[in-house]
């Protein structure tokens, strides 16, 4: 084709379709006039012009089966009066890159994208804007259809579908043909009623469903086609705001054998608000565990030998079952809201005996958790931090109160270096054992509305730092913990506490490096004897 083709600037039809033609001329960039370029079966073609950015009235691009394309030229984003592009190229070094894509708003039909290899695409986000009502903005077989015909190179290793309104997923998706493949995400697929096989996924190991709001079952599609050991390198696994979902078959359920997920590590399921069946137990790799917002689910707690971290909250209830000792040597456990049934049913010692971090909250009914001294002592004897926040009706932290409880605290090895309470407007007192904690550092109490006074002991000898705040029955702090001279006491901070007119009688800790008081309306003095 001669350079003399660009000074046809009026020409609005040019086919090359057929032709053994290797490269365009440079100078069909100035045919401003072109409407349609046909380069269909061109197989020789390698190269097009360099720019082609001039070509604004260009509609139709049609260069299906040219397979030895290179590259599409620089400025093809310009075109945006493009309706039809058969083939996307995406050549090595220079070049129209994929971002350009986004520009040609007004492309229909087919769009094949080829040569992704060449810019060893290891990411890809395929977002689709939702309307208000969270639906898709598209035909959903017209979703289906795109999602179908952008699979991506095998190279590929983190993958993320977002806002997609098909019904269903492409059968790509769960198959061999990305072996590569480590992240995976899906977010507010809303019209997909079942997520694709992706246990089938050799190197998969993070995959989070969130917003997935019309699946209501998890069963032998997730897992895939009969695969030995589903999800082999899965280590991260998240569900959230999956507001229909409500059962969850294990695999091999019914043959009465559960295996998979031989590698995970992490568990989390978030607000899930339907979903009341089982999920798998036998995790043996699984160390953290996080359940919130999932009202329906009873959870069973058994195989676990992992186990480091557990976090449930809003749960219809929480069981433990492990009388053959399958709970691992947790660390860290938050209980929150398991309203219908006493979380410490436990108890806590025999099945999580290195448990050091216990957190309580939103149990909205209980006036007690323990329901005696000797349960408490109990599971709290390996703790390192204790908080309980969030429980309004909470009187006491046991039912009963027993005879020489503080004989008892000294016959156990207590490591208890921290206790919060917070949030505790039914409190009225601490038990006198709570302040015999040979171990104790810091004493934290805040929003406690009820509470008048402590007990009058003298402070743990290594408590360092006490903080009170917002507690506005308090009247008094105990004598007891100015006046002893084996006290470590180092800061004091007293904040919002409005009922509270003096710190001290006679003293304040010798010990005490710093003291804080903000907003106390009604303090007159820090000691009543010196009146200072």
């Amino acid at each position: 084709l001669p350079d003399s083709i660009g000074d046809l600037r009026y020409l609005r039809y040019l086919n090359l379709s057929g032709t053994q033609i290797r490269a365009l001329p440079e100078s069909v960039n100035k045919l401003y006039n072109l409407h349609t370029l046909l380069l269909e079966d061109c197989r020789k073609l390698k190269k097009l012009c360099a720019d082609m950015g001039n070509l604004l009235k260009l509609h139709h691009l049609k260069n299906s089966n040219t397979d030895s394309l290179q590259k599409m030229p620089v400025g093809i984003g310009r075109l945006t009066c493009l309706q039809t592009l058969c083939n996307f190229v995406v050549g090595k070094g220079s070049g129209s890159g994929l971002r350009e894509l986004k520009l040609l708003t007004h492309l229909h039909g087919t769009l094949n994208i080829s040569k992704l290899e060449n810019k060893n695409l290891r990411e890809l986000l395929l977002r689709w804007a939702l309307n208000t009502d969270g639906s898709s903005s598209r035909e959903a077989k017209t979703e289906n259809d795109v999602l179908d015909m952008l699979k991506p190179h095998e190279i590929l290793e983190q993958f993320c579908i977002s806002g997609y309104g098909g019904t269903k997923f492409p059968a790509w998706l769960g198959d061999s043909s990305l072996p590569n493949l480590v992240t995976l995400k899906f977010e507010n697929c809303d019209m997909c009623t079942a997520l694709p096989s992706v246990g089938q996924l050799p190197s998969l190991k993070h995959l989070s469903v969130c917003g997935m709001s019309r699946v209501k079952r998890l069963g032998s599609e997730f897992y895939g086609n009969d695969p030995p050991i589903p999800f082999p390198c899965l280590e991260t696994l998240i569900f959230e705001n999956m507001q229909e979902w409500e059962d969850w078959i294990p695999h091999g359920s019914s043959q009465g054998v559960v295996e998979g997920f031989p590698k995970l590590r992490e568990l989390h399921i978030l607000r899930c608000s339907k979903l009341k069946g089982t999920f798998p137990e036998h995790l043996p790799a699984l160390e953290m565990l996080v359940i919130e917002g999932c009202e329906e689910l009873s959870v069973s707690v058994s195989s676990l030998p992992a186990l480091c971290k557990l976090q449930i909250g809003g749960c219809k209830k929480v069981v433990w079952e492990s009388a053959t000792g399958h709970l691992g040597s947790q660390n860290s456990v938050v209980c929150r809201d398991a309203s219908n049934q006493v979380f410490l049913a436990g108890p806590l010692k025999p099945q999580l005996p290195k448990l050091e971090e216990l957190e309580i909250n939103d149990m909205k009914e209980h006036t007690y958790i323990w329901k005696s001294h000797n349960g408490l002592l109990q599971d709290i004897c390996s703790l390192k931090r204790l908080t309980i926040g969030s429980c309004p009706k909470l009187q006491s932290l046991v039912a009963e109160e027993e005879k020489d409880q503080q004989q008892q605290l000294c016959e156990l090895s207590c490591r208890l270096e921290y206790l919060g309470l917070s949030g505790c407007q039914g409190l009225v007192k601490l038990p006198q054992s709570s302040l015999s904690l040979s171990s104790l550092r810091e004493i934290y109490i805040c929003y406690c509305s009820s509470l008048v006074s402590f007990p009058e002991v003298a402070l743990p000898s290594k408590l360092k730092k006490i903080r009170i705040s917002s507690c506005d029955a308090l009247k008094s702090l105990p004598e007891a913990w100015m006046c002893d001279t084996n006290s470590s006491l180092e800061i004091l901070s007293i904040l919002y506490c409005h009922s509270l007119t003096y710190i001290a009688e006679v003293q304040l800790p010798p010990s005490l490096k710093r003291l804080d008081i903000k907003d106390c309306d009604n303090i007159r003095t820090l000691t009543v004897e010196e009146g200072i």
